[in-house]
């Protein structure tokens, strides 16, 4: 047994074959339903990858009458069920080089006894069926597997089998000696699931440091930057690195042994650990920021703020991973590909631990500083608000101010302090319409290019223009099946979401320079548009406007009732006669008529800019839905540099 590398990866065809693995008596039987086992089979089907991550299993390695074994923590129900899979399957084929049985249950002969009968006839002794109702209910959840996916082909069996199941990964990570294991199993049962996959990461970059204290460092650090919703600065540990010189220069320690010295130095960590330290690859799970006074974790002075971040943990690493310039053309779905990224699975090179650390917390820096997040606001019509900010220290009292603009932010209209197409508002918007358009981490790319920019000018100047280039370029180099084409506008309900929050985008932009900038050129070049928004009572939606997800398009004059009247179909689904909503939203309007979707109008919460526009019209017929279109498709051709043609 390997006693320098303690977190090691191995296929299922190395798992059954290799040690020998006890189910220890305090751990309860199996007791897997058939979904549960049915989910399993099909994730492995249905898998593309060579190298799928099934899960983790934590062991403690024993002696017993001389003979080494594994006692398992944790995980115990997916090696069991992986078992039950193997035999069953394994049985169906005629499968002579089976694997001897290496897992048994302590004190429970019964159920050791019928996992080898069912090793050797792909069944359960009769003798042993009563009081092993999950055994048989796996055996007979694999047998329709094999009969409804896999049509009871043997060939296909055998090649599920060989190419696929004993293919998969599975993580073991072998708890150290002086683990209290019973404190551990207590931990991960209340947690009700594994190591995370971002657990993994953390386990396998930890293990090529040096020593316990650097690994101290490496999990002090790691964790605080992994609480995406609560700003760095609030963190007591990694606050003291700083003091109120944080929202002078938060970048001025650049290297991991900077990082190192200056907590050795303020007394966060010790000088020295011995083997047993708490913050070894055994306990990832179980470690626990240690304050001095409870209360640190929140905002001083009384302030209890609340952000919901814009990305996960898990996904902000791959961030980091391709920002860092450690892999190129990351693939940005954590929940896929996390593992297989940072090299943690195959024969792959893990990311340097230090550097990779420096740049986790130079990005979180810059993360919270210009990226927004959503802010729980009371005073605010909804509750809550998108927000960039960043710290000020006065006489010893911390506040957030406006990243952009240094204002305080206490109320939910337009920040009118700037004048500069660089203040907080207009950013706010424009990252805000990126992530409700593409909620999906995989489609982040936006972030990417955000965090790219500042991290090369960490004093924002160039993240405005970048993120105006990118929300032009997404639209004239989409490429993709669902991509963007030169006349998008006249696919009706098959539009692209991103051309209506596009052109939401660029209306509010267009009046935020109205109440900003009073000889703004676009002004004149929009004129028609502005008498629009000048119309009473309009100006109030535009106000109140907030980018929300909105994933339906709306007929405003509904199609039953356009039938009605007579007017075509390609009229009803001409793009002035669309926009964008809310599910919910869409659902009361229904087949209303014009007149009555009035009614349900709320002008302190707009449903869309492009709605609100649709609304002032006196009279919606035939003539004033292609005028609308046409306004707004001028509009969008000349903001995406002439990509969309104008009808």
């Amino acid at each position: 047994m390997n006693k320098n590398n303690r977190t090691i990866t191995l296929t299922l065809d190395q798992l059954l074959q290799k040690d020998q693995y006890i189910i220890p008596l305090y751990q309860r039987n199996f007791a897997w339903e058939d979904r549960e086992v049915e989910q399993l089979l099909r994730d492995v089907e249905e898998n593309t990858n060579l190298n799928y991550y099934i899960g983790t299993l934590v062991v403690s390695e024993g002696i017993k009458a001389g003979i080494s074994f594994y006692e398992i923590i944790d995980g115990q129900q997916r090696l069991t069920a992986v078992n039950i899979i193997y035999s069953v399957l394994a049985k169906m084929v005629n499968e002579r080089n089976q694997f001897e049985l290496n897992l048994s249950f302590e004190s429970r002969e019964k159920s050791t006894r019928a996992l080898k009968y069912l090793r050797d006839k792909g069944m359960l002794d009769s003798t042993d069926g009563a009081g092993l109702e999950s055994f048989n209910l796996a055996i007979r959840t694999v047998k329709k597997f094999a009969k409804e996916v896999l049509g009871d082909d043997k060939l296909r069996i055998e090649h599920y089998l060989k190419e696929k199941l004993l293919r998969v990964n599975i993580f073991r990570v072998e708890l150290h000696e002086f683990t209290d294991k019973n404190h551990y199993f207590e931990v991960m049962n209340n947690r009700g699931e594994q190591l995370e996959a971002h657990e993994i990461v953390k386990a396998k970059l930890m293990d090529t440091l040096q020593n316990e204290q650097e690994r101290e460092i490496f999990a002090m650090v790691w964790n605080a930057c992994s609480d995406m919703n609560s700003r760095l600065e609030n963190n007591s540990s990694l606050r003291c690195l700083w003091g109120e010189h944080f929202a002078e220069d938060p970048l001025s320690l650049v290297s991991f042994g900077e990082i190192s010295k200056k907590l050795i130095q303020i007394g966060k960590v010790n000088k020295s650990c011995d083997v047993a330290a708490s913050f070894s690859i055994a306990n990832i799970t179980t470690y626990q920021r240690t304050k001095e006074n409870p209360q640190e974790e929140k905002l001083q002075d009384g302030l209890d703020e609340k952000y919901y971040s814009v990305i996960d943990f898990p996904n902000f690493l791959l961030q980091v991973l391709e920002i860092g310039g450690f892999k190129q053309s990351v693939r940005m779905d954590a929940g896929k590909f996390l593992l297989y990224e940072f090299g943690c699975v195959g024969n792959q090179s893990l990311p340097d631990a230090r550097l990779f650390l420096a740049m986790l917390l130079r990005l979180r820096v810059l993360f919270d500083k210009y990226i927004i997040k959503r802010k729980r606001m009371d005073q605010t019509s909804r509750g809550w608000k998108w927000v960039i900010e960043r710290p000020i220290y006065n006489n010893g009292k911390q506040y957030v101010v406006n990243t952009f603009d240094d204002s305080m932010d206490d109320a939910d209209e337009v920040d009118d302090t700037s004048e500069t197409p660089t203040a907080s508002k207009p950013m706010c918007m424009l990252q805000a319409m990126f992530f409700v358009t593409f909620r999906r981490d995989v489609y982040m790319r936006w972030l990417t290019k955000a965090l790219q920019a500042v991290n090369k000018t960490p004093n924002g100047t160039t993240l405005w223009e970048t993120l105006l280039k990118y929300s032009v370029s997404f639209i004239k180099n989409s490429r993709s099946s669902d991509g963007i084409e030169k006349n998008e506008y006249t696919k009706g309900q098959a539009i692209h979401h991103y051309v209506f929050n596009f052109l939401d985008y660029q209306l509010w932009y267009l009046y935020y320079i109205m109440v900003t900038s009073k000889d703004h050129p676009d002004l004149h070049k929009y004129s028609d548009i502005v008498s629009l928004i000048n119309r009473p009572g309009v100006k109030v939606g535009f106000q109140y406007f907030i980018f929300t997800r909105r994933n339906s398009i709306e007929h405003y004059l509904a199609q039953e009732k356009g039938h009605f009247r007579g007017i075509s179909d390609e009229v009803i689904n001409n793009f002035g006669n669309l926009s964008l909503i809310s599910g919910g939203l869409n659902s009361k309007l229904s087949n209303r008529d014009c007149e009555e979707k009035k009614e349900y109008h709320d002008p302190k919460n707009p449903a869309s800019l492009k709605y609100e526009l649709m609304l002032s019209e006196k009279d919606w017929n035939e003539d004033t839905i292609k005028q609308h279109g046409k306004l707004m498709i001028e509009l969008l051709a000349s903001k995406s540099e002439g990509y969309f043609d104008i009808c």
